[in-house]
């Protein structure tokens, strides 16, 4: 059973709302320490939803394993979505408001 926690997620309006995130050390997919990569260093493109596609470095010891690809995603994705203010909903919509930070995120569904 995968947990999920939430995030406070204070809008420039002052609104504070709350956003559930997957707690990626919970994934119970199989052969997840499996390794994947044997390099010490890897590089992960984070391009949707972002109009500035952007690309982080990651760095272990003795290669990475699954789980360890996946704690890659969730830190690029924490650092990302940390760097920008949420701008609210697009008027009329469900839908987030693209950014205005330096990876200007698209309108990603609010559920």
């Amino acid at each position: 059973m995968m947990k999920e926690f939430e995030i406070e997620v204070v809008h420039p309006d002052g609104d504070v709302r709350w956003a559930s995130v997957l707690d990626y050390q919970e994934i119970e997919v199989g052969h997840l320490e499996l390794c994947a990569a044997n390099e010490s260093a890897i590089s992960i493109l984070f391009n949707y939803p972002l109009s500035n596609p952007v690309t982080k470095k990651f760095q272990s010891q003795g290669g990475f394993t699954r789980r360890e690809i996946l704690r890659c995603i969730y830190e690029g994705y924490s650092e990302i979505y940390a760097a920008e203010l949420d701008p609210g909903l697009t008027e009329g919509t469900q839908n987030r408001a693209q950014s205005k930070g330096p990876y200007g995120i698209l309108g990603t569904l609010h559920q």
